[in-house]
């Protein structure tokens, strides 16, 4: 296991390493969750959700959103590390939001069987509730021949669709190089029809599509708010499958996976945009 200090803007990020096997894999399985905290309670629940479930405990890359960290709402524990030293994986956590003295911080992270590099901070503009700012947490992916961009982001809830477009804007700007195959995918609270439409605009504009048809909601709480806020959207890499896992109760947001062909691509550089993890067809 190795742990690098907080480095990078304002040093508010941190990465480390418990992977201890060299990964190859032609096919990758990407997820993207939410996790909510998550809650003291839930989160054994998370570590045996991550290790066991069919789909997800094949995950080659997790990009998770409001990740806490030695917050008393998630146990004090630093949720991105201890996950990943459960899962035998690379990690990078980067600070978003940190909470009144005392109750921590929470952040996004991401977890990679494959070593990650050239990792950055994006500060989004526009400001939330109580002058808080969201980010996008941005990485190099080494999977030997081919190098994968991800970049993880969370944006705002409680602004207009003017703002929700600055954000993407922004997003975009910091991370889309042009005609790069790549992945944009995470939590974009997307609440109302508009701001769908903003999102697929800005992002068809760039060349993205998304694999996830119809209505299916990501984001359930009490008994009729379901909403699809979490997306993933793909730019010259050929899909293979997707799925939003409806019956996991973890947090109130689903997991989302795409199973996606990397060899289709050759040599070719990669990236991921993660606005909030990956599966080969076998075991970790």
């Amino acid at each position: 296991m190795w742990l690098t200090a907080a480095h990078g803007d304002s040093g508010l990020i941190t990465t480390g390493s418990f992977a201890s096997n060299d990964v190859e894999r032609d096919h990758l399985r990407i997820v993207t969750y939410n996790l909510h905290g998550p809650a003291t309670r839930r989160v054994p629940q998370l570590i045996q959700l991550l290790k066991t479930h069919p789909e997800l405990s094949v995950a080659n890359i997790l990009a998770l959103q409001e990740t806490n960290r030695n917050s008393p709402r998630s146990g004090n524990h630093d949720i991105a590390s201890l996950l990943a030293a459960e899962l035998g994986m690379h990690f990078a956590y980067a600070t978003e939001q940190v909470y009144r003295a005392g109750w921590g911080e929470r952040g996004l992270a991401l977890l990679s069987d494959f070593p990650l590099s050239d990792v950055s901070r994006i500060t989004l503009p526009v400001t939330g509730p109580g002058g808080r700012r969201r980010i996008a947490l941005s990485a190099n992916v080494d999977l030997g021949l081919t190098t994968l961009r991800i970049v993880n982001a969370h944006l705002e809830t409680r602004i207009t669709p003017k703002a929700r477009a600055e954000q993407m804007q922004a997003l975009l700007a910091n991370s889309v190089d042009d005609n790069e195959p790549m992945i944009i995918l995470g939590d974009f609270n997307t609440f109302t029809a508009r701001h769908t439409r903003t999102m697929t605009e800005l992002m068809q504009q760039q060349g993205f599509d998304t694999p996830m048809g119809g209505d299916v909601a990501t984001f359930r709480t009490f008994v009729l708010l379901r909403l699809k806020l979490d997306w993933i959207w793909l730019r010259g890499i050929p899909p293979l499958a997707t799925q939003v896992e409806s019956n996991i109760k973890v947090s109130d947001h689903r997991p989302v996976w795409v199973d996606v062909d990397i060899e289709a691509l050759g040599n070719s550089r990669v990236g991921v945009v993660g606005v909030t993890g990956a599966y080969y067809l076998g075991s970790r």
